[in-house]
């Protein structure tokens, strides 16, 4: 939940499927954007909720998601939401996949935005 770098450390923050297995994304998140520099990105992959990826990955593996997700993928929609403006950019991935089809989001919060924003 605490990074263990000095704040504006890095250009480019990425958290891979991170977020959702955390108690506290919300904090992780806060403290990734921590760590970015002024002019720097947070960029976050997070799984969608998708009623029949759910279902297909329950039946193939037996093991139903949100047993692995622990409610993990709401508390980052929740925690995302509450990002201080400019809302972050999203888009579904992979790109090539309907909407209703894409398994991802990517989100990328652009620290220098925030700053020309809270300025």
């Amino acid at each position: 939940m605490s990074l263990p770098f000095r704040a504006g450390a890095f250009d480019v923050v990425l958290l891979l499927s991170a977020l959702e297995f955390v108690p506290d994304p919300a904090g992780a998140h806060a403290d990734a954007q921590r760590v970015a520099c002024s002019d720097g990105r947070v960029i976050a992959v997070i799984p969608r909720r998708l009623w029949w990826a759910d279902r297909l990955f329950e039946f193939l593996a037996g093991v139903n998601p949100e047993a692995d997700f622990n409610g993990g993928r709401e508390r980052v929609q929740v925690a995302l939401a509450d990002v201080e403006a400019p809302p972050p950019e999203r888009e579904l991935r992979p790109r090539w996949l309907p909407p209703a089809a894409a398994p991802y989001e990517l989100v990328v919060i652009d620290r220098a935005r925030q700053e020309l924003v809270a300025s």
